[in-house]
């Protein structure tokens, strides 16, 4: 897949994929490597509670700093400080706020989430949003400065550092905290080390840019990314995010286990794609856009047409050997992630497609489309769930209707990217 990559893309935008990409297959290699020793140390229910874990992880990640994180790449040379600085305040503000309200709600968390377990589990889970979203920061901002290395060496450091702590950790018998501290702990590594590497500035430079009244001229400025992006990406984070909660309430700890070691082995392609060309695609995409638009086209549609032709049906042979081979792979008793990894089969190799794309609705400043497809995406998974729990279908026909959803929504999303795209002028 890598070579391929490199082969098909070439130029400035080829090497971005190329160091990208290889950060990313080295981290995702190490979650599939790794995952065979977890399902050997961890029961299905300690990995459907890692599972809301990461739930709510996807959610966060899209509210924290209100989306001003994703301006810094496409923003005025004069603002990228001041936006640096306004996306920190919003994210320790908005975790500050997470802990009033886990301490308020403390009994609800404490039973939903852990089981009546300790309350170091959801604090764990609470303050990995923090280093999470300084991550999120780092990167955005990584990616205007085109440090494609340096943010490679930080993915994969940041899954090395998870999946190793969470077998220490599971060794030693922490139960799912094991599992939401290792991923904490990768946050922390990866966002210390790509900071050290984007954050190289003067302090003077820093503290000029840390006012309030710049901060308000800023919050005017790039008011669509609250406005629209914001909306957008919770309620299409939303519409993903929701789904081990839904199988949980309807079902069990365990079958929600059996879903997120399906999603965990399945979605690591889709994520090392997603990571490789989608931030490299971002961040040329964005530089050639303010110059002509007709090579903006042009790397689009190359980058659709190679995932398309290429990657996808390489995703494909993939995941159809993966399925088959859970119980030789994973162990007795994980037969049942194997069935819903090929009921997520095509939704996947589809979103490997749309996906490292998603990011053209920001660059050509039209953040306020894809809000009505969120939230009828997020409207047919909960009428699919709904429908299977009121006529009693099993944990595989609601998994199914809900691969169906989702596969017909990302050709929705990849007519949407293609329709904007034609319809900019070529200068």
């Amino acid at each position: 897949m890598f070579n391929v990559i490199k082969k098909k893309i070439s130029g400035k935008y080829g090497m971005a994929v190329s160091l990208l990409a290889s950060g990313a297959i080295l981290g995702q290699g190490v979650v599939l490597l790794t995952a065979p020793v977890l399902t050997r140390i961890y029961s299905p229910d300690e990995f459907g509670v890692f599972a809301l874990y990461i739930g709510a992880t996807s959610i966060m990640a899209s509210i924290l700093c209100f989306r001003y994180e994703m301006a810094i790449p496409n923003a005025r040379s004069s603002d990228v400080y001041g936006l640096v600085w306004l996306s920190i305040f919003i994210l320790v503000f908005m975790v500050l706020l997470s802990y009033i309200v886990v301490a308020i709600g403390w009994q609800s968390f404490d039973l939903y989430l852990t089981g009546g377990g300790s309350k170091v589990l959801v604090i764990a889970m609470v303050s990995g949003f923090l280093f999470m979203g300084l991550y999120q920061v780092f990167n955005f901002w990584g990616l205007r400065r085109r440090l494609y290395k340096e943010i490679a060496v930080s993915k994969l450091i940041q899954n090395t550092s998870m999946s190793l702590s969470q077998i220490l950790l599971g060794v030693i018998g922490s139960g799912a905290l094991g599992m939401v501290a290792g991923s904490a702990i990768g946050f922390v590594l990866s966002a210390w080390v790509l900071g050290r590497k984007v954050a190289n500035t003067k302090v003077v430079k820093w503290i000029k840019n840390a006012r309030v009244g710049r901060f308000i001229g800023l919050i005017s400025r790039y008011k669509k990314y609250p406005l629209y992006t914001f909306p957008s990406n919770f309620i299409n984070s939303l519409s993903l995010a929701i789904v081990p909660f839904v199988l949980l309430f309807m079902f069990s700890a365990e079958v929600t286990g059996f879903y997120a070691i399906a999603h965990r082995v399945m979605v690591a392609p889709v994520s090392l794609i997603a990571v490789s060309i989608g931030q490299a695609f971002w961040g040329e995409a964005s530089k050639s856009i303010r110059v002509d638009n007709a090579n903006f086209k042009e790397i689009f549609y190359k980058t659709q047409r190679n995932l398309l032709l290429y990657i996808a049906p390489m995703f494909i042979v993939f995941g159809l050997g993966v399925t088959y081979l859970f119980v030789l792979l994973f162990g007795e008793g994980w037969e049942r992630a194997g069935d819903y990894a090929l009921i997520l089969l095509c939704p996947l190799a589809l979103q490997i497609i749309v996906n490292p794309l998603a990011s053209v609705m920001q660059i050509i400043n039209k953040m306020e489309w894809p809000v009505f497809p969120d939230m009828l995406r997020l409207l047919l998974v909960i009428m699919a769930f709904v429908l299977a729990s009121v006529f009693n279908f099993s944990d595989l026909y609601a998994i199914g209707i809900y691969s169906f959803v989702m596969f017909i929504t990302y050709i929705m999303y990849a007519c949407l990217f293609n329709f904007c795209v034609k319809r900019l002028g070529n200068t």
